[in-house]
């Protein structure tokens, strides 16, 4: 090999055997390569989830086509980042919230008091799933509602070092929506 002006020259192969040989060394070096880089995609970890059984034994499936309307699930997004980095948002949590003391804990102990939470779009809603329940104090028949909301936000605080901070991300937002049947 010769280096000139920090560019590599190889030299020319005109043996048509040796680039045979040559190509498929190359392809073994690209499948080896791939298969140690797809060995990290292959590890499983796991996570803790919600607990689904505290969903009442006589609830009832909706019948299909009864989705929750956009407009609906907005306004609820927009109630929850309002309260969103103030002691209001721990009540806006469910009680199936996994969690919700750590989270609560997090976003106090993490983030600067004036973190401020903003959504720019909302990418998608969709309801991913519903049933009727009777409430259990008053004896209500409500719809509930698993509706999972797509919202382009931006987070936006104070740094000492940096000045006004904006993140901007893409969050899915997991709501629980509950209708009262007239």
């Amino acid at each position: 090999m010769r280096h000139f002006s920090g560019h590599i020259f190889l030299p020319r192969i005109d043996d048509s055997r040796a680039c045979g040989r040559l190509l498929v060394v190359a392809i073994l070096c690209a499948l080896i390569a791939g298969a140690v880089q797809a060995r990290g995609f292959r590890t499983m970890v796991s996570f803790s989830a919600a607990d689904d059984s505290t969903t009442p034994a006589d609830a009832q499936p909706l019948a299909p086509g009864s989705e929750i309307p956009r407009s609906v699930a907005v306004e609820a997004l927009t109630r929850i980042v309002a309260q969103w980095n103030t002691p209001a948002m721990q009540a806006s949590l469910s009680e199936r919230f996994f969690d919700a003391a750590k989270f609560g804990d997090n976003v106090a102990e993490n983030l600067p008091r004036d973190a401020a939470l903003r959504i720019q779009a909302i990418r998608g809603v969709q309801t991913l799933s519903q049933r009727t329940e009777q409430d259990s104090v008053t004896g209500a028949v409500n719809n509930v509602s698993i509706v999972s909301v797509t919202a382009q936000t931006q987070l936006e605080f104070s740094s000492t070092s940096q000045g006004f901070v904006r993140r901007s991300g893409v969050n899915e937002f997991i709501l629980e929506i509950t209708e009262a049947i007239p």
